[in-house]
């Protein structure tokens, strides 16, 4: 259904070809830098994966819905022009305007999936820094949104912040 989700964005521009990932790991391998993860595999999985049958066995559907109503294509359009416009504002706001949080266990899956993980993001890359060495994190840009944002949690372990607005 993932895979599927992925696929179906294409038709709006957002192909997962061109992510970040595959360019930035591209880059690095290409200036010889290192690649360090700031998560595991398992860390990951657990945040993204749901935990019983009957909870996956949901979360199929409920995509599988959103593709053939074509909601799943309508997200991916706007998250993808908030991203491009740099639209912070937009993307806090995605559980107001996704129509995608239908009540507490969406609410706990989103909340699991971004703020539940940006404290550890926000403490490897201080202990990456830590060691002395320099740091250039990518993560997705909801990431960036929440009460939870990690500006907002590396500002509070002693970073100073700035946003960079490329336009």
């Amino acid at each position: 259904a993932i895979a599927l989700s992925g696929l179906d964005a294409r038709w709006v521009g957002y192909d997962l070809s061109f992510a970040q990932e595959f360019f930035l790991a591209g880059f690095a391998q290409a200036s010889k830098k290192p690649v360090l993860s700031l998560e595991t595999p398992e860390l990951q999985m657990q945040a993204l994966l749901p935990t019983t049958d009957s909870d996956a066995l949901e979360m199929i559907s409920r995509t599988l819905q959103d593709l053939e109503d074509g909601k799943a294509r309508r997200m991916a359009g706007r998250m993808a022009t908030a991203w491009e416009a740099g639209n912070l504002e937009e993307l806090a706001n995605f559980e107001q305007w996704c129509d995608c949080v239908k009540d507490d266990t969406d609410r706990a899956f989103y909340k699991r999936i971004n703020d539940g993980r940006n404290p550890h993001l926000a403490d490897r890359i201080a202990a990456v820094h830590a060691e002395g060495k320099k740091v250039f994190a990518a993560v997705g840009a909801l990431h960036m949104t929440g009460d939870k944002a990690l500006p907002k949690l590396m500002a509070e372990r002693g970073f100073k912040v700035e946003r960079v607005n490329y336009q």
